[in-house]
């Protein structure tokens, strides 16, 4: 098994935006920082982000007084569990290997039902099909087995988290068991949240394997596929047209993940440097 490490890089450029380095703290299980023309070197993570972190993308914006009470967030989000293929379970578990992520597996908008919408265009040789893909989450009786599960996300009084898991097995032993593997490896993860804008904004992620992050119901974050970790950072302020969106108001931010080998360890971090405006959590679809 790899031995997991914390990892703090700078990376000179953000996606969307120019300027000085922007902070990117993730866990990988693998040797590497999954962020081209990143420097790396080993750090405590956790630390109270500052407005020189942010100042790239000009001013930061604190949280205002109007914000109302401070509340307890929970990220609570939906496991759905998946029988490999080799089990006579799921074709796209245990059915492909890394070969780099891909992207353009999934349509440029949520669907109505708040789920990603398959596209018939994508790369070939990642996913069985449309049929198939549409159960990764959704809950299918005797295909999927649904689990809750909340996120230990650590946010801090400015309403920033930061979620960081080098060997991401949330489900070990539970649902269709570990298949005489160490590990629960054939998951998906669901989780849906809000946000307010503020300039400055910015999300870091990384995960092995597919990770899809949508911001007002459009792709942000690309990494679809079977591969190692692969990482991003996407600054809001150079994504203002494409996802609609505006200094000062609220929009829904969902996130959809899964694990379909064991060949590569299991990894999933994301760090918003976003103010969260949901208190309970949001109703996961079915």
């Amino acid at each position: 098994m790899r031995r997991s490490s914390t990892r703090l890089g700078r990376c000179a450029e953000p996606s969307g935006q120019a300027g000085p380095p922007a902070v990117v703290v993730v866990l990988s299980a693998a040797s590497a920082l999954p962020f081209a023309g990143c420097s790396v070197d080993t750090a405590v993570v956790g630390r109270e982000l500052t407005p020189a972190d942010h100042g790239y993308g000009g001013e930061v914006q604190e949280p205002g007084e109007d914000r109302g009470e401070r509340c307890d967030r929970r990220f609570e989000g939906r496991i759905r569990d998946f029988k490999s293929v080799r089990n006579g379970g799921h074709p796209d578990f245990e059915a492909f290997t890394g070969e780099g992520f891909a992207r353009r597996i999934v349509l440029p908008e949520l669907g109505p039902d708040k789920k990603p919408v398959y596209n018939p265009s994508g790369p070939a040789g990642r996913t069985t099909g449309a049929a198939e893909f549409d159960q990764w989450f959704r809950d299918e009786p005797g295909v999927n087995i649904p689990i809750p599960f909340t996120v230990p996300m650590n946010v801090s009084d400015r309403g920033t988290g930061i979620f960081l898991e080098a060997e991401f097995f949330p489900i070990d032993d539970q649902g269709w068991g570990n298949e005489g593997r160490d590990h629960n490896y054939g998951f998906t993860y669901e989780l849906h949240t809000t946000f307010e804008y503020m300039s400055g904004d910015y999300l870091v992620c990384a995960s092995d394997d597919d990770l899809w992050v949508f911001i007002n119901n459009r792709l942000a974050v690309d990494l679809g596929g079977v591969h190692q970790p692969a990482g991003d950072i996407f600054v809001l302020d150079g994504h203002v047209e494409k996802l609609g969106i505006e200094v000062g108001n609220e929009y829904p931010l969902d996130i959809f993940h899964a694990e379909r080998s064991s060949i590569n360890e299991s990894s999933l971090s994301f760090t918003r440097f976003y103010s969260f405006t949901n208190c309970d959590p949001i109703v996961i679809p079915r």
